[in-house]
């Protein structure tokens, strides 16, 4: 029994090691770029998010000064192409990843 516990612990522990604070409405930035399937089935994805928290948003007068724009963030969301999806988030950069 103690060793179960020992082993809960531990995995708890490294599943949140390294992963910073963000608030409710906050998006935190994971994402993965999969190529596409190989004839035989097989596929490949690479983990490319930064693990990032960005504060969402709808118009720049929700950001602060640190991040002032609310800006598209373009997301690979599983695929090969970095705008298969989008969040709108405040970012120190006046730059969209994609079309609005």
């Amino acid at each position: 029994m103690r060793i179960a516990v020992a082993l809960s612990a531990i995995m708890v522990s490294a599943c949140g090691a390294g992963q910073q604070r963000c608030s409710t409405n906050g998006f935190i930035y994971r994402d993965s770029r999969c190529d596409a399937p190989f004839p035989d089935g097989g596929g490949s994805c690479v983990e490319v998010g930064t693990g990032d928290c960005y504060a969402r948003c709808t118009m720049d007068t929700q950001c602060s000064a640190e991040a002032p724009f609310c800006r598209l963030l373009g997301l690979y969301n599983g695929g090969d192409f970095n705008c298969n999806a989008s969040v709108r988030v405040c970012r120190p950069d006046d730059r969209n990843d994609c079309r609005p």
